[in-house]
């Protein structure tokens, strides 16, 4: 990994996890129809789960284990993902007045820990599961473990140790992946075999019939007319288990894993995953078209939906969200943050089986007769404050709309929510990020990337690609602590010749984590949403929010990481925010500026 060797020291901390994922790849078998499987029990109960968590030693003052909807979910904010720090003191205040403290590394600490051995943590999960009937017959262990590497070049010092092991359970239908949030079985072990983390999510299937499969040729050419251009598409065919909150899920269905990226001159750009339903019969998926046009200042839309469960839910996506639940008729007053040509409107329709399609169309737009938005405003008048920019509402609707529906309900003040081509690149760039990602405290970016840039649909406010070095210096300098970019690869460790630091470490100038991924990421509604709950509900860490949202809401081999900046005050220590919570929720560190800047450090699970 390139590092660079000018005197400064450079923390690399690694939380290293491998996983081995059995897929079947539909370019490699294409058996024209598959099983289908009816949802028998969801959840488990809660004496199942006190049973779980009594046989494996799991200690927790929980009233319940158990949400509303059967899923099992603990984790123990002190000890998951532990690197040993030390309490130095006090910080600084920050730009609201906010109290901060001092955290630093504590290194030696750091260097004793042994990780619990791997076959130990098999065993006990293994056998925990069996004896509470809690393992599917059809379901294969991985383990994996967290490692911390520290290299110190200045020092020509360097170690690395495992710092826990995590075991997980997937299950296979045919031989096909079963995935999603309705399905999983993840264990995580300290050092001394406590259980950190312990995360379960299932439903009891019964095999019931055949129905014909969508080809991926087929699948291939339905994205190239929803995109409108020459893509590259691979795709894997998986089963997808809903979220248990989808209640009323009732049938599994196979769908295909599309891993979708444009090529240009200047490399390639990688989409959010996209899952497809494989099922031919609308009598499972809904089939859904809009139409709409403007009158004055007004689009007015509607969708008509065939197939699948009704009643639907509807997300309308028209610079704004609209939700409802068998609403099939939108009227809009269309604001914009410049002139516009055309308008993308688009609805997400999930049935009651939790099976969502998207519908869209384009409506010529007069500009005149719009009204126009976006006069930048500094705000003083709140400690907490967020927003987001969605560049591709209309491709995958608002992926981000969880993460602002659970901040605002926790109080915290929206300084906006752009979309589309009101999101705009130099939103993120000196002088304008002053009056937006930098007026909040944390921005969620949510769009296509690759480890050079990060995109956007307009291509009228500068060039439509956030590069690494875009924004000199320009992130932290007003307000942001926090930018999470809900991408593919743009934390991506290595990118030859530039590591992750290489790339991105000039941003820092106050920002104290750069949350996002090493791989692709999959476009997934309950993302953002269990992201901001960690922080809000459950007062963890941003970065163990950033990372257990990725567990239990992302697919198994997704990689996220956490990137930081910090620096080492004359007693020698490593100071760093690595154990930042969101205001409000916990303690925070003070802010690192570029001139204090001593290290990098950043946090991966893979």
């Amino acid at each position: 990994m390139k590092m660079e060797k000018n005197g400064r020291i450079i923390i690399l901390m690694i939380i290293l996890v491998t996983l081995t994922v059995v897929t079947v790849h539909a370019q490699d078998k294409f058996p024209g129809e598959m099983p289908v499987y009816s949802v028998t029990r969801g959840g488990i109960t809660e004496d199942q789960a006190r049973d779980l968590c009594d046989i494996l030693g799991v200690e927790t003052r929980q009233r319940s284990l158990v949400d509303e909807n059967g899923r099992l979910s603990f984790m123990d904010p002190e000890k998951y993902q532990y690197v040993p720090t030390k309490f130095v003191g006090a910080g600084e205040a920050d730009e609201d007045g906010n109290a901060t403290v001092v955290e630093a590394i504590d290194i030696k600490a750091a260097r004793s820990i042994r990780a619990y051995p791997r076959d130990k943590a098999l065993a006990r999960f293994k056998a925990a599961l069996e004896r509470t009937g809690l393992l599917p017959v059809n379901a294969t262990s991985t383990g994996k473990n967290t490692e911390l590497i520290v290299c110190d070049y200045e020092k020509e010092s360097y170690f690395r140790v495992d710092i826990d092991t995590t075991l997980e359970f997937r299950q296979y239908l045919h031989d096909v992946p079963l995935t999603g949030p309705g399905s999983k079985m993840i264990a995580v072990f300290d050092p001394q075999g406590v259980i950190t983390n312990l995360q379960y999510a299932n439903r009891e299937l019964k095999e019931a019939g055949t129905v014909a499969i969508l080809s991926p040729d087929d699948v291939r050419k339905m994205l190239m007319v929803k995109y409108g251009r020459d893509l590259a598409i691979e795709t894997t065919l998986v089963y997808f288990s809903p979220a248990l909150s989808y209640v009323n899920t009732r049938m599994i269905f196979p769908y295909y894993e599309c891993s979708i990226t444009e090529k240009s001159d200047d490399g390639e750009t990688h989409y959010l995953d996209e899952l497809v339903p494989a099922v031919k019969n609308s009598r499972y998926v809904p089939v859904a078209a809009i139409e709409a046009f403007q009158e004055g200042d007004v689009i007015k839309g509607k969708v008509e939906i065939k197939g699948g469960i009704p009643p639907y839910t509807i997300q309308w996506n028209i610079g704004g969200k609209f939700k409802t639940s068998g609403n099939e008729v939108i009227v809009y007053k269309l604001d914009a943050r410049d002139k516009v040509k055309e308008q993308e409107i688009s609805a997400t329709i999930t049935d009651q089986n939790g099976i969502s399609v998207l519908a869209r169309t384009t409506v010529a737009v007069d500009p005149s007769l719009l009204t126009f938005v976006d006069s930048p405003v500094l705000s003083f008048y709140s400690y907490r404050q967020f927003g987001t920019e969605n560049a591709v509402t209309n491709q995958f609707g608002d992926l981000e709309q969880g993460f602002v529906n659970q901040m605002k309900a926790d109080g915290v003040t929206k300084r906006f929510q752009w979309k589309g081509f009101n999101a705009w690149e130099q939103d993120f760039k000196s002088p304008m990020d002053y009056y937006y990602i930098d007026n909040t405290d944390i921005t969620l970016y949510v769009g296509h990337g690759n480890p050079k840039y990060f995109k956007f649909t307009d291509t009228t406010h500068d060039d439509n690609k956030l590069y690494y070095n875009d924004a000199d210096n320009d992130w932290g300098d007003r307000d942001l602590e926090w930018l999470a970019l809900y991408s593919c690869q743009v934390l991506k460790i290595d990118y030859a010749p530039l590591s992750i630091f290489d790339r991105w470490k000039q941003e820092f100038d106050g920002l104290h984590m750069l949350l996002g991924f090493h791989t692709n990421a999959q476009a997934n509604f309950t993302f953002t949403n269990a992201f901001a709950s960690n922080m809000v509900d459950h007062n963890w860490t941003v970065r163990s929010s950033w990372f257990n949202a990725i567990t239990t809401d992302q697919p198994s081999d997704r990689v996220g990481v956490v990137m930081g900046a910090g620096r080492i005050d004359s007693e020698g220590n490593w100071i760093w925010n690595s154990n930042d919570h969101f205001w409000g929720h916990g303690s925070v560190g003070s802010d690192i500026t570029k001139p204090n800047i001593d290290f990098y450090w950043a946090i991966i699970c893979w």
